[in-house]
């Protein structure tokens, strides 16, 4: 401490970059003169301060922190993230050269429907409506739905703003009869979607939702194109648009028997096997061999 003195080394020596012993006077703590000692100095560049150990064995500052292995539940979730989607999918893919979906007669019958279609996971158009869905179609559009179920309270999906699309999560409660008085006036803010399925006395959900309960009588659960499938949900979706609307990309994990009554409807359908070129909400993890999708 307190270096009171230089080394006695001649000038042209210290020039010369020769380090020897020399002898350095100090001054002790109380700062009085002290003895002469020998030091053997060091190169400046190679002398470098380091802080002192921590107490209790603690790691020193310097020290860069030892990596903790991460516990098992916590690293298959980090592993999980860093994994890419399996895909397993073994069903229809179009080619190249194919542009639209093929269509056939809705008398094309249950059992090749089934082999054709369904087992292969191969989309198509049915032209015409099925015979015992026709005259329940014919009435519910000339006044029949509004007699079944007027006061049958909804959850309707609004529209934000005009020309924003529709499932943003906004919805309102209204009776069937003022979305009907709504729409049949011109109104585009409304649009009717799947409804929460009631509940059954034994505890089971519906299977048919408001307002298509209050029409059970006239509606075929099983139409006879699909006797060999067991219906999951019957929903009603009910709008009017201008300038057309989207229900956004998404995916359903139930084959669809998509009816349309009115107007008209374009369904843009991707295949499972591009299902990793989505921009996705979530990640995907797999890709069944069926094309659901978790």
């Amino acid at each position: 401490r307190g270096l009171a003195g230089r080394d006695s080394m001649p000038r042209s020596r210290r020039e010369n970059g020769e380090r020897t012993r020399a002898p350095i006077r100090f001054e002790d703590a109380q700062g009085e003169a002290g003895q002469t000692r020998s030091l053997r100095l060091r190169p400046a560049t190679a002398t470098k301060l380091q802080r002192p150990c921590m107490p209790d064995n603690r790691q020193c500052a310097t020290k860069k922190r030892e990596k903790v292995p991460l516990h098992p539940s916590l690293w298959w979730r980090h592993y999980q993230k860093l994994r890419p989607a399996r895909n397993l999918y073994s069903g229809y893919r179009p080619g190249d050269s194919e542009q639209r979906v093929l269509e056939v007669p809705s008398s094309i019958g249950a059992q090749r429907f089934f082999r054709d279609f369904v087992a292969t996971r191969t989309p198509v158009i049915i032209s015409g409506f099925f015979p015992e869905l026709a005259s329940a179609a014919a009435d519910w559009m000339t006044g029949g739905l509004r007699r079944a179920a007027a006061d049958c309270e909804l959850m309707v999906e609004v529209r934000s703003k005009q020309g924003r699309p529709f499932g943003r999560g906004h919805k309102q409660c209204m009776k069937l009869e003022q979305l009907l008085d709504h729409i049949e006036n011109g109104g585009t803010d409304y649009y009717l979607t799947t409804q929460e399925l009631p509940v059954n006395a034994n505890g089971a959900e519906a299977l048919v939702s408001p307002p298509l309960d209050r029409l059970r009588p006239e509606l075929p659960l099983r139409p006879s194109l699909l006797q060999t499938l067991y219906p999951q949900s019957l929903n009603l979706w009910y709008g009017r648009t201008r300038d057309g609307a989207s229900s956004g990309l998404h995916h359903d994990h139930h084959d669809n028997l998509y009816c349309l009554l009115r107007g008209k409807k374009r369904l843009r359908l991707y295949s499972p096997a591009d299902a990793h070129r989505m921009k996705t909400v979530g990640r995907m993890t797999r890709v069944h061999p069926n094309g659901r999708i978790n």
